[in-house]
């Protein structure tokens, strides 16, 4: 048992953030209390961004100064009182900006897409967990990216759906068959493809 324990405290930093990183996130939280140094490899940032992107795939460690552990944790307590009936005290934020009435959208993930009477599309991304402090006025809405038809005539939006990698595909009142590409981080939003429905009828 002793020749274990020294076995294990020749081990770097790295080498026992690894070996953590093999185990349940409570597990992890029990070890950071043993030592320092189990706690120093207990919070490396890649065990927790893993176990982040595994729990929730989108996941904006922004406004957790980018520590994943923090991120995990807030967010874990978050999901535990939304599946405990629990209430949070968050300030509802309208997700405004078409000019004309919505006619299709869809949601998935952390993204929202909305398609309007004018041919106008705008994707949002939201947070899921609350803000930092009651004082924060952080918005719902980090980013959104629009894009008008240069069509002359009003084509509106009547199917829209997200897809895979940053994809959106859209179906308008005038059969035209488009796919776009967004990406928030580059703010960008442009048709890949079109296609008019109306010759194969």
């Amino acid at each position: 048992m002793e020749a274990s324990k020294k076995g294990v405290s020749r081990l770097s930093t790295n080498v026992l953030a690894k070996v953590f990183s093999f185990l349940p996130p409570n597990e992890i939280i029990q070890k950071r209390r043993v030592c320092k140094k189990w706690q120093s490899s207990a919070n490396a940032n890649f065990v927790w961004r893993q176990l982040s992107l595994d729990e929730w795939t989108f996941c904006d460690v922004s406004k957790t100064n980018n520590s994943w552990v923090e991120y995990f944790v807030r967010r874990s307590r978050v999901a535990t009182k939304m599946n405990t009936g629990q209430g949070i005290s968050w300030e509802i934020t309208p997700l405004r900006g078409h000019k004309s009435p919505i006619q299709s959208m869809d949601v998935r993930e952390n993204v929202i897409a909305s398609g309007a009477l004018n041919g106008e599309i705008i994707i949002w991304a939201y947070r899921y967990e609350p803000p930092a402090s009651d004082d924060s006025e952080d918005p719902v809405c980090l980013r959104y990216a629009s894009n008008s038809q240069d069509d002359d005539a009003i084509d509106s939006i009547k199917i829209l759906q997200i897809g895979d990698n940053g994809r959106l595909v859209t179906c308008s009142s005038q059969g035209y068959f488009d796919i776009w590409s967004f990406s928030f981080a580059d703010s960008e939003f442009q048709r890949l493809f079109r296609d008019d429905m109306k010759a194969y009828s």
